[in-house]
């Protein structure tokens, strides 16, 4: 079972990758033009709250808080096939801004770009409510989210680094998040989340549930192949249990339970955070820090 699980997370990540160098494949024989930048503001309007989509296909995604509309972005590219598609609607209170690719290039449809461009810098309103879904195929992605009014926040990523920050936020509930290969650091600090899913094909995992906290945290983190590596509170009760898999576990603060690694505040605090990890091939580390 738990080779067949290992499989096939792999397997995803491959088909992620092949998927990749085809885009890629594509790229490279595109048509390049002069490097130009675009900009978009999109204003909140009659929205209470707000659905956001961001697709990109390819390339290098920054995503921000600070807009003083509900967007202010800039796309810089030197293929105009890249230009993407900015949509804004507003039903019954309720916002829902679109940001995707105006073309899904195919084999052939472009040639001779031997250096594609392409770069999302997107900044967000604050004080706007916003359930915020986040999707890349390949590319490094920084998202900067400590800010925002997040209330749920969905991130799918095929293959490149990826930097998430949602620090200090409290206003978000639920968080889910799948890359597929590259190496990965997300920023949980002194957040208000109570559910946290991960999926992680292969690469290196570096997360920060550090902080205070004034509610639960349930965690499942799902990996393929790589190191994961979790920044532990010490004065609120942590639980971490191995689900499947015969990996090392680095814990030199914690005691065992069973499968089961419990920090001191386990059991005595009035807030718990209990991460269920079902991992494949590699180590993890488990670290305490004030």
């Amino acid at each position: 079972m738990k080779k067949q699980r290992c499989f096939s997370v792999i397997s995803r990540c491959l088909a992620i990758i092949a998927c990749g160098l085809f885009f890629v494949n594509n790229v490279v024989l595109a048509a390049c033009g002069e490097l130009q930048t675009v900009t978009s503001q999109i204003d909140q309007g009659d929205a209470d709250e707000v659905r956001t989509e961001i697709e990109m296909g390819a390339g290098e995604l920054v995503i921000m808080n600070g807009a003083e509309s509900l967007m202010n972005a800039e796309f810089t590219f030197n293929v105009n096939k890249f230009e993407p598609t900015v949509e804004y609607d507003v039903t019954d209170s309720m916002g829902l801004l679109s940001v995707k690719p105006s073309f899904k290039l195919r084999f052939g449809d472009l040639r001779g770009c031997l250096q594609p461009k392409n770069k999302w810098d997107i900044k967000l309103n604050n004080e706007v409510p916003m359930d915020l879904h986040v999707e890349l195929g390949a590319g490094d992605a920084i998202l900067n989210l400590s800010d925002l009014t997040l209330t749920n926040l969905d991130v799918e990523i095929g293959a490149g680094d990826v930097d998430i920050d949602i620090s200090g936020n409290d206003s978000i509930n639920s968080f889910d998040v799948e890359v597929g290969v590259g190496d990965v650091v997300i920023n949980l600090s002194n957040t208000s989340l109570v559910a946290f899913d991960l999926e992680f094909g292969a690469g290196d995992l570096d997360i920060d549930f550090t902080g205070d906290r004034e509610n639960d945290l349930m965690a499942s983190l799902e990996v393929g192949v790589g190191d994961v590596d979790l920044e532990l509170p010490t004065d609120i009760g942590v639980k971490v249990v191995p689900m499947r898999g015969i990996v090392p576990v680095n814990a030199p603060d914690f005691r065992r339970d069973g499968n089961a690694f419990i920090n001191g505040a386990f059991g005595q605090a009035d807030v718990n955070i209990v991460i269920e990890i079902e991992m494949g091939v590699g180590g993890i580390t488990l670290e305490s820090k004030e």
